[in-house]
């Protein structure tokens, strides 16, 4: 629909309008660092999104997709998010950037696992507002906030922590009921799940592995192109 277009096309720009000016506002090494973050969250999200974006379209149809789909990812977190966190605990990341990263995580991939459900289930106007419009809005303000009353480094992930999770775990714990020990969904969604690992991971890893030999700078001009490839598309 038009509305439909508008809404995508003018939280795309308001998107790259907001990381922009970030990376002006904390400089290419903390916009960098910051991007670095949300790789490593975007790459461990694909493990507990699963492919549920291919698998839920699939299977719309049966009347238990939400509280299949609601379910699966709570089973992939109890999993996930603990291999997360022995992993950044051995690489001797902060107590602070783990809890932040873990949170980030989960709430990242709550709101796109809600994302797909609204869209399949024909409210994708819903899930748009929710994904773009709402959460680069209060991603800015909250950082806006927080850079101007907290002396924290990591400022600009922590509003996007908190940006991610205000929106998606009161939707979640509003709809969830209980979580129960059902792999079946998993099983049928495991194709899709490789399908995604090797279609998105690479977006993700861009921001991760560059860092480890050019430092921070790069990524946040790998970032910006990403951003600006994005709304021309």
């Amino acid at each position: 629909s038009l509305l439909g277009f508008l809404l995508q096309g003018g939280g795309s720009v308001l998107a790259f309008l907001v990381q922009f000016y970030f990376a002006k506002e904390f400089g290419a090494n903390e916009f960098g660092k910051f991007n670095y973050y949300y790789g490593i969250i975007g790459f461990n999200s694909i493990f507990l999104i699963y492919g549920f974006q291919y698998s839920v379209s699939k299977y719309k149809n049966d009347v238990n997709i939400q509280a299949e789909t609601l379910n699966s990812f709570s089973l992939l977190s109890l999993v996930v998010l603990p291999i997360a966190f022995i992993y950044f605990y051995l690489n001797n990341y902060s107590v602070t950037v783990i809890a932040l990263l873990l949170i980030g995580t989960f709430s990242f991939s709550l709101l796109e696992i809600f994302r797909i459900l609204y869209t399949t289930s024909f409210k994708s106007n819903k899930a748009i507002f929710l994904k773009t419009w709402l959460f680069n809005i209060l991603f800015l303000l909250i950082a806006l906030i927080l850079n101007s009353k907290i002396n924290f480094k990591d400022n600009l992930l922590l509003a996007l922590v908190i940006s991610y999770s205000v929106i998606s775990i009161p939707i979640f714990l509003k709809k969830i009921n209980f979580i129960y020990l059902s792999f079946d969904f998993i099983k049928k969604s495991f194709p899709f799940f490789l399908i995604q690992l090797f279609y998105t991971s690479h977006v993700y890893l861009s921001k991760i592995i560059p860092s480890y030999f050019y430092g921070y700078k790069l990524i946040a001009g790998i970032s910006i192109a990403i951003l600006v490839s994005r709304v021309i598309a």
